[in-house]
């Protein structure tokens, strides 16, 4: 997948990331990141996705210099990824956690950041980071009195500070409430807007599924499925209905021309799936024999995360996209 992937033209700039073949065995023999390659675009939103321990935020660490891979290599606006080098100091990170002076303020701990930046030519924008974090007066209190939520959204205004080329986010709205994580996000799209590419790191499929222009889905250190949204969201067709009568629904959908399979979901909501569903039509079809659907849910990122997980497939295949 490269610039072009998303529909933009292509143009003679190095990819944001490129990572080829990259491995990396830890310790205890465990191969933690197994053969990934992958590109990501300039100006892209691309998600990585997986199960605990699938390489995500060790993936995250080498393109940042801060592990050294076994194997392949990586680079970033086609420089070589190696500790202190020059490119770095385009890529803005939250990986890892945030970690601050507990006893100084947000704001001062801010400072810090900006004197480092400064010593190396950047010119950091303080109030522009905490404005796009949300963090308004909490600037200013101790660090050691901040929440988990709080911690991040500083770590992220960190992250932001000099207006970076690439950023890079680690489960970047962790332990955040709902009016939290939709500042984040706007932050985010904010910076995209500007022509910011960005690698992030989620858990919550919808997150990714609404902020992300493509994505990466990694299991066991494997890439899975790479591409761009649309084609992952699209790959398999089906609906989720919840209904009065599940059994009755299973019934009626099970025989409807273009339905390959139906499965119970609780004891209220079934999945129908086929080539090219019409959510619509098996509405109409449930409402004629007297079925009442109260909520429906065409097919999404998460159905297609589940898919590949549930189904036990371990290497890219059709119809998800390869990279």
């Amino acid at each position: 997948m490269g610039p072009e992937g998303d529909g933009e033209a292509v143009t003679d700039r190095p990819p944001a990331v490129s990572i080829e073949h990259l491995t990396k065995r830890l310790g205890n023999g465990v191969t933690a990141v197994d053969d990934l390659s992958l590109t990501v675009g300039p100006g892209q939103v691309m998600g990585l996705v997986g199960p605990n321990g699938s390489g995500k935020t060790l993936t995250l660490k080498v393109l940042l210099g801060l592990v050294r891979p076994t194997g392949g290599r990586a680079s970033i606006f086609g420089q070589p990824v190696r500790p202190g080098a020059r490119v770095l100091g385009r890529v803005g990170a939250l990986v890892g956690g945030p970690g601050f002076v507990p006893y100084l303020s947000g704001r001062r701990n801010l400072d810090l950041a900006c004197r480092q930046m400064r010593l190396s030519g950047g010119r950091p924008d303080l109030e522009a980071a905490v404005l796009a974090t949300g963090l308004g007066a909490d600037i200013d209190r101790p660090t050691s009195e901040y929440s988990h939520g709080m911690g991040y959204r500083l770590g992220l205004a960190q992250a932001l500070l000099g207006t970076p080329d690439l950023l890079l986010l680690d489960e970047p709205t962790t332990g955040m409430d709902p009016a939290q994580v939709i500042e984040v996000r706007t932050a985010i799209a904010e910076r995209v807007a500007l022509g910011t590419t960005v690698v992030l790191s989620s858990h919550h499929l919808a997150e990714v599924e609404e902020v992300c222009t493509h994505a990466a889905v990694l299991r066991g250190g494997r890439l899975v499925a790479s591409g761009p949204m649309e084609q992952l969201v699209g790959g398999t067709d089906r609906v989720r209905l919840e209904v009065d009568d599940a059994d009755r629904a299973a019934t009626v959908l099970e025989s409807l021309p273009g339905v390959s399979g139906v499965e119970r979901s609780g004891s209220g909501a079934v999945v129908a799936q086929g080539d090219s569903l019409r959510a619509v039509d098996l509405v109409d079809r449930l409402d004629a024999v007297g079925v009442t659907v109260t909520a429906l849910r065409p097919g999404n990122f998460e159905d297609t995360y589940l898919d590949l997980f549930e189904g036990g497939r371990d290497t890219p295949s059709a119809p998800f996209p390869t990279p």
